[in-house]
């Protein structure tokens, strides 16, 4: 296990490359490194240097923090690349890795936030294998000066001084992996200890979060719903939510859909299962689980949603023309939010218009009404617009619908139905 620290540097031994415009040698400033350019196995420019992690111990480069602006779903993601997977480029102005760009496309993103993860044993060597460095870092040989070559005594002495604060980190490490080990026994007569527990299911805030990127190979929908994952290290099922909620939320993960599960391991049963609590899937966030236990987000939205009238509304005229005849003020309540994604479809398409808002709680999908009332009046809801939209709930289909009734942005309130429901464009 590494001990990392993110440090400025004045000058490494440790960089084995030459920059344009800088004098031949192995010295070279971090300032100098940062903003190098990074090339894939083809040549091609695929991102740049913005940052490094340093081994504290070892006084090597452990991991260069880079931004790839060429690869699939980057936008402004950041990517640990071990330092001894890059090689210099044959002109020396730029590092070069070994891997292709298509496989650039699954590189794992970096989470500042959890930097302390670049420390952990098995992160590091699967970020080593991804990027396809060796098991472990090779040693760098420190280079040999004029003055070292004469004073061979000055170097016995210097290598010997190396070898016992290495002995001495040794022991260091060692004692470090038995309180690893203790701990991790610890962790898991606390697992055995919780599957005795009827509430097994909400988590501890402690647990440790993690991300899996490939390829969608299943989704048997259900309650919950299971989704099998292709990855580079091979198959992941993970636990997700309802199909209600999924469609709710409009969750699609189509057979080969690039996918990425962010969640957790727990033990149920004995058996080790995989729980989502967010899915990643064409350029969208979908939030499943949260708080500090992770606890089932479309709990919180059914417990939250005031139960109306039975409104099952008619194929055809889906959401548009339905009144809510019998429901009382105290069903409408407030949705408040940002807008995420907007419905582009047929102006006059049977479902209407509909909006996606993101709430402190996840996503909520929002039926509007038709496209042309909405053309007509000039409305226009764009991305990232603050918004709150006042409705109720209904029936549709067997899931829960939200029914537009007005929608207040800025100082502008759009009325689109009345307070019984009933739609104002006929």
């Amino acid at each position: 296990m590494l001990k990392t620290i993110a440090i400025t540097l004045v000058a490494l031994s440790v960089c084995s490359f030459e920059l344009v415009g800088q004098d031949k040698g192995t010295l070279v400033k971090s300032s100098q490194i940062v903003g190098t350019q990074i090339k894939d196995s083809s040549g091609q420019t695929v991102g740049e240097i913005k940052d490094s992690v340093v081994d504290r111990d070892k006084g090597t480069i452990a991991f260069a923090i880079a931004s790839f602006s060429d690869v699939n779903n980057a936008n402004d993601k950041l990517f640990a690349v071990p330092w001894d997977s890059m090689k210099p480029a044959a002109d020396h102005s730029a590092l070069a890795l070994t891997i292709a760009k298509d496989r650039l496309d699954k590189a794992p993103a970096y989470d500042e936030s959890r930097f302390a993860d670049l420390a952990d044993a098995r992160t590091t060597s699967e970020l080593r294998t991804f990027y396809g460095a060796s098991a472990s870092p090779a040693p760098v040989a420190p280079s040999e000066t004029d003055r070292e070559k004469v004073a061979g005594e000055t170097n016995r002495d210097r290598d010997m001084n190396r070898n016992r604060d290495l002995d001495a980190n040794r022991d260091v490490n060692r004692d470090r992996d038995m309180n690893r080990d203790r701990d991790m026994n610890r962790d898991r007569d606390l697992d055995a200890n919780r599957d005795n527990n009827a509430n097994r299911d909400q988590m501890d805030s402690n647990r440790r979060i993690v991300s899996y990127s490939g390829t969608v190979k299943s989704l048997n929908r259900g309650n919950p719903s299971q989704l099998v994952v292709t990855t580079d290290r091979g198959e992941l099922g993970a636990e997700l939510a309802p199909s209600s909620y999924l469609d709710q939320q409009q969750i699609v993960l189509d057979p080969n859909t690039n996918v990425t599960v962010r969640g957790y391991e727990t033990t149920r049963s004995g058996r080790r299962t995989f729980i989502a609590t967010e899915v990643l899937t064409n350029g969208r966030t979908f939030r499943l689980r949260g708080g500090n236990d992770y606890a089932p987000l479309w709990a919180e939205t059914t417990a939250a949603a005031p139960v109306t009238p039975d409104a099952t509304l008619p194929n055809g005229s889906a959401y548009n023309n339905a009144p809510m005849s019998s429901t009382t003020s105290s069903a409408f309540y407030d949705v408040t939010g940002t807008v995420s994604y907007v419905d582009s479809g047929a102006c006059e398409s049977a479902q209407g218009r509909q909006v996606t808002i993101r709430t402190d709680t996840g996503d909520r999908v929002i039926a509007l009404g038709p496209g042309s009332y909405f053309d007509n009046k000039r409305w226009t809801l764009r991305t990232n617009e603050p918004v709150t939209i006042r409705g109720y709930d209904a029936d549709y289909r067997g899931n829960r619908v939200f029914i537009a009734t007005e929608v207040h942005k800025g100082n502008d309130v759009w009325r689109i139905r009345n307070d019984d429901g009933t739609p104002l464009w006929r």
